[in-house]
């Protein structure tokens, strides 16, 4: 009787197991990423989202930072992102404690989706298992992504490019209509799912490597009428993906308008975190510079910034296509035109990711349009990562067994590695002043580098799963783990549930008004005591993080801040913000009771990294006025603003932007009262009362998409004191009501369900005629 054989498992299986061993012990012991971004940015971002939309509040705006500012446009929030729903269920089941756990999940689920992805696109391009599981290794857990884990848009985004490559190269090779655009509508929904991802600079250089790609394939081919017709049908999808995605795209793209970076950076921020040179030796060990991981990183800038590892293994893979270029033997290798391609992809990536380090970008960011619009060249780095590992799998299809030299070479290498160990170990112990991780890279290296030589040597040449080709796999999945395993520190996931212990003593403080932090106090709170650049193991009491006022947390406790920890700012937010670091003390404390300040974060001068909070005189939030001067342009305004707090005099007289038509309004007698009936993050609602006509100034940022009405009827809200809205009032009792109902997002989210009813009405048309074409082909 014969016995039957359990099926093989794919790489697809070990590629997108792989990556939940950086996390499945801190998962299982109910541990959170919270290092830098999440702690600062995401995870109080999405539970205030939350805690709106459980009191059936669109998440719109954000009345606790800034003053006030949109929140729907805030991109990397990336509320519209599916996979991330069901974090909304975990902070509603378990709170803010099971909302971390739950991104600290995303970080392998994404890890994974991306390897699955590229083991998608080489068994579309031909590739087989072996190849498709080295490639799916050194991309799903390549130092790219696993160090910028913490950075949770930057993976969710990155984490689609090889399954966008994947469907741009199945919509180049069809030739048949139908087909097209069944693999076409499957690619829409694919950048859909990038562009809501959450990070612009991600999905724009993964789009760009696309549509190379594509670019490419479509131009080996024949037919120039065939060529254009296939580039407008990219062209078609990608706006589709635009379109599916206006909800999210649209509100965010006014925001961009008006915000701070309506403007092109200035060339020294956006090349900020430029790829340093010396950061390429990461190809062959990441150890060389230290590890933060290991409290010793001494190398330039964020370590994640420079992170390129993808496993020494497939790097050597890599490099060895090299060879199918300039060997005359390799000029009928089917995958010669592939690989010009990726290695030309390859340089460009890092000659961009160089940034500063050359004259090509900044060149380009004086004369090419986006590369003004970000920051951090060494992101371009995405280009070579992915490059490098598709090269990877390449060599690994197309391996032959070594010959007797090249098995005598590898035993060398091999060699050579054990002795690199014990010398680099014994200089360690001889020069104790250098720097560790230099020696710990030397070791990395060396060891490495035998095991590779090891089981490389003994690698048949048929691409099987045999025992040699699996312990190729494994020594792969080991190097790669080793190298990031400790990049993504952890802390128990009830840190977010703890209670902020200075809550009372802030709300007692600020007495309902709002809170602000200097710009020092901020950086001291966040990278002298919390979050250090070179040290991930700092010993910091993590419960303590909802107490030390770092940006954001005061989310978590609805505590408004003037302080905007957002990366766009409102144009205006931005100049205020300026001109109050221009400013004496007296000045600052004199600017900030004017928005609306009740106290200050300060650090705590009897405790070791704490914070407590000082009283500001604070001007009311809503206050009535008998007058304005009245001016055409914002800059003006900001000037008169200006002199009446450093002279102390005009207080009683709003400044009011615009051409005001209303009569009555020129005399300083008279009084008013205000008083508040609803305050909700969309819509305020007061009454005032007046003996005449006068100005209310609500000490809210002014930002369009607010609507007024007085008595039930649309009125004007003007931009007050260059940074606040107003609202003119005539005499008597009036009810005053404001709501925010940002046209960008409406007609956005109409643009989008209207695209998402069309592709489905396409998908069941396109569905439903498959039988009959099946048929009359038969």
């Amino acid at each position: 009787m014969k016995i039957k054989q359990f099926p093989r498992l794919t790489a697809a299986f070990w590629v997108a197991a792989a990556p939940f061993l950086f996390f499945i012990i801190p998962l299982l012991r109910g541990r959170a990423i919270f290092w830098g971004l999440p702690s600062l940015q995401f995870i109080p971002w999405r539970h205030y989202a939350w805690s709106l939309l459980r009191e059936g509040i669109l998440p719109l705006w954000n009345s606790l930072n800034g003053m006030g500012t949109p929140l729907i446009a805030n991109y990397q929030l990336a509320l519209f992102y599916p996979p991330s729903f069901p974090l909304f269920l975990l902070d509603e089941i378990w709170g803010t404690a099971g909302l971390a756990w739950g991104f600290t999940l995303l970080i392998p689920v994404h890890l994974a989706w991306g390897a699955v992805g590229m083991t998608r696109f080489l068994r579309q391009l031909g590739i087989g298992y072996r190849g498709q599981l080295i490639a799916g290794l050194a991309f799903g857990m390549s130092g790219y992504l696993v160090a910028r884990g913490s950075f949770f848009s930057i993976l969710w985004a990155a984490a689609w490019l090889p399954w966008v490559m994947c469907w741009v190269e199945k919509v180049a090779a069809a030739s048949d209509r139908q087909v097209r655009l069944r693999e076409g509508l499957v690619l829409s929904v694919l950048i859909t799912m990038m562009l809501l991802a959450g990070h612009a600079q991600i999905a724009w250089y993964s789009l760009l490597l696309a549509g190379s790609w594509y670019l490419f394939r479509i131009f080996q081919g024949r037919g120039l009428r065939n060529k254009l017709n296939k580039i407008g049908a990219l062209v078609g999808f990608a706006l589709g993906a635009v379109l599916l995605s206006a909800a999210q795209l649209f509100p965010t793209f006014e925001y961009l308008q008006q915000s701070q970076r309506a403007a092109a950076y200035d060339s020294e921020t956006a090349m900020v975190y430029s790829f340093s040179p010396l950061r390429l030796l990461g190809y062959l060990t990441p150890e060389l510079f230290g590890n933060p991981g290991l409290g010793d990183f001494w190398g330039y800038a964020s370590y994640w910034e420079d992170a390129v590892y993808i496993g020494l293994a497939p790097f050597i893979l890599a490099l060895t296509t090299i060879g199918w270029l300039l060997l005359k033997k390799h000029r009928g290798n089917s995958f010669r035109g592939i690989t010009g391609f990726l290695w030309s992809i390859t340089l460009a990536g890092v000659f961009l990711a160089l940034g500063a380090n050359t004259p090509v970008f900044p060149w380009l960011y004086r004369h090419v349009p986006t590369f003004d619009m970000f920051q951090a060249p060494a992101r371009w780095m995405i280009w070579p990562t992915f490059s490098l590992a598709v090269l990877a799998g390449l060599a690994a299809d197309r391996w032959s067994a070594p010959s007797l030299k090249i098995k005598v070479l590898l035993n060398l290498a091999a060699f050579g590695g054990i002795v690199l160990v014990i010398s680099a170990g014994a200089a360690s112990l001889v020069f104790t002043e250098w720097e560790p991780g230099l020696f710990r890279g030397l070791i990395f290296f060396g060891l490495t580098t035998a095991a590779t030589a090891f089981v490389v040597r003994r690698l048949p040449a048929e691409p099987s799963s045999g025992k040699w080709g699996i312990l190729t796999g494994v020594v792969i999945a080991i190097d790669l783990l080793t190298a990031s395993a400790l990049l993504n520190p952890t802390a128990p996931a009830n840190v977010w549930s703890a209670e902020n212990d200075r809550l009372a003593e802030i709300n007692q403080t600020r007495n309902g008004s709002r809170v602000w932090v200097d710009p020092l106090t901020e950086q001291k709170v966040k990278f002298d005591w919390f979050f250090k650049f070179d040290d991930f193991t700092n010993r910091t009491h993590w419960y303590g993080l909802r107490s030390s006022q770092q940006p954001n947390v005061n989310l978590l406790d609805n505590i408004p801040y003037i302080n905007n920890f957002d990366p766009l700012l409102p144009a205006r937010y931005a100049s205020w913000r300026e001109v109050l670091a221009g400013q004496t003390p007296l000045m600052q404390h004199r600017w900030l009771s004017r928005a609306g300040a009740g106290a200050e974060v300060i650090p705590d001068p009897t405790e070791i990294q704490q914070t407590a909070v000082i009283p500001i005189a604070s001007q009311p939030r809503f206050l009535w006025f008998p007058c304005a001067s009245t001016l055409e342009s914002p800059e003006k305004a900001l000037d008169l603003v200006k002199t009446q707090i450093q002279t102390g005099q005009g207080s009683n007289c709003l400044v009011v932007e615009g051409n005001v038509p209303q009569p009555g309004v020129d005399g300083t007698d008279g009084n008013g009262q205000v008083a508040l009936r609803l305050d909700s993050p969309n819509r305020i609602a007061f009454e005032v009362n007046s003996t005449q006509p006068g100005w209310v100034l609500i000490r809210d940022s002014w930002f369009p998409g607010w609507q007024v009405k007085v008595d039930g009827q649309d009125s004007v809200l003007y931009p007050a004191d260059y940074l606040f809205r107003a609202v003119f009032v005539p005499a008597g009792s009036h009810q005053i009501e404001l709501e925010y109902r940002p046209a960008s997002f409406m007609a956005g989210l109409s643009v989008s369900l209207l695209s998402w009813f069309l592709w489905s009405l396409a998908w069941i048309v396109y569905r439903s005629r498959r039988p009959f074409e099946v048929k009359s082909n038969g």
